[in-house]
């Protein structure tokens, strides 16, 4: 009866089971942090691949002949500006144009950077 009594005392003791809960805890919380990170990492590489690329066919669009532009004979995007402005950017990627020349297309590509300390709250 007496070794049952201390048996059942030290299966009630809650010493340590919190100790392992926060270790369970702060690891997951760890984790989520660390994909948090990452995620916007990648998010702010994409955001700026976009703003580059809008950049780029607006240079590629600006650039036209103002004499054929005003005239209406010949509005044609220069694909070769949007390729220079995406050089000057440090940003690589491709850039096409219509068949009629009036549209460009613009895909860029920016890797995605851990993130920096000064970025973290």
């Amino acid at each position: 009866m007496r070794c049952s009594k201390r048996l059942r005392a030290r299966l009630r003791a809650d010493d340590g089971g919190v100790v392992v809960f926060v270790a369970i805890c702060t690891v997951a919380l760890l984790g989520l942090i660390g994909i948090i990170l990452e995620g916007e990492g990648k998010m702010r590489a994409t955001e700026r691949a976009d703003a580059v690329a809008m950049e780029a066919a607006r240079a590629g669009g600006q650039a036209l002949d103002p004499a054929g532009a005003v005239t209406g004979t010949r509005v044609r995007a220069d694909p070769a500006a949007a390729t220079a402005y995406l050089s000057s950017a440090g940003v690589s990627g491709q850039v096409s144009a219509s068949a009629d020349g009036r549209k460009l297309t613009v895909t860029s590509t920016t890797p995605t950077s851990p993130t920096s300390p000064r970025s973290c709250p």
